[in-house]
């Protein structure tokens, strides 16, 4: 119920900030909890769907000639798998994700809720659905965010999604009116003072 939440807007995003220079195309799906045993092994892991969502990304940004702008992030449980998997990629692969998100002014995922945070901080946001249907499968949930209400632009193939990558670089990243208005019916407040805003109710109530 509203009366049980505190209106405030996350604190966290009070330090979120991008890289004046930022340039970087950063490509950060959700973890994949029902392949993290194989995943974990070195034998199998080119095996998973995780493993080659991020090499038919990589390949296609490759041929593309943006290889030198992506930046891989992943669970740090699966960072230095990935590495080890292909240690030609390790220099893309970024384990930090705030530096990654500072540095991102792209931001790719599915479902990974990261993406709010990117475009805070003023990232161009895309979300890649390739493989929909298999994640909403095996999550066994309907995604929180679909084509009716995301704060960023949908492509459900690769080769859509570089596209649109190149789209966002020739407008100079500014996104459409229609997904900043939807991320600002998420996320309200942008005045980074949502620290003193909980601090306020918190005192209201007498927690503090």
């Amino acid at each position: 119920n509203d009366n049980d939440l505190i209106k405030c807007g996350l604190t966290k995003f009070d330090i979120s900030y991008q890289n004046p220079k930022a340039d970087k195309i950063m490509f950060m799906p959700t973890y994949r909890y029902w392949e993290e045993a194989l995943v974990m092994n070195p034998k199998t892991i080119k095996d998973t769907t995780y493993y080659k969502n991020y090499m038919t990304v990589i390949n296609k940004f490759e041929k593309a000639g943006l290889l030198d702008k992506l930046s891989i992030s992943c669970h740090p449980k699966f960072a230095d798998c990935l590495i080890e998997a292909d240690p030609i990629y390790e220099n893309i692969v970024e384990k930090d994700i705030n530096k990654g998100l500072e540095n991102a002014k792209v931001f790719i995922t599915d479902y990974s809720s990261a993406s709010y945070d990117a475009h805070y901080r003023g990232a161009y946001i895309i979300y890649y659905w390739a493989e929909k249907n298999y994640l909403i499968e095996n999550y066994h949930a309907i995604p929180p965010v679909d084509e009716s209400n995301c704060d960023g632009v949908p492509v459900y193939n690769v080769d859509d999604l570089v596209a649109e990558v190149k789209r966002a670089i020739d407008k100079n990243y500014k996104m459409n009116k229609k997904y900043e208005n939807r991320y600002k019916n998420i996320n309200e407040y942008h005045d980074g003072k949502n620290g003193d805003r909980l601090i306020k109710e918190l005192k209201k109530l007498d927690i503090i």
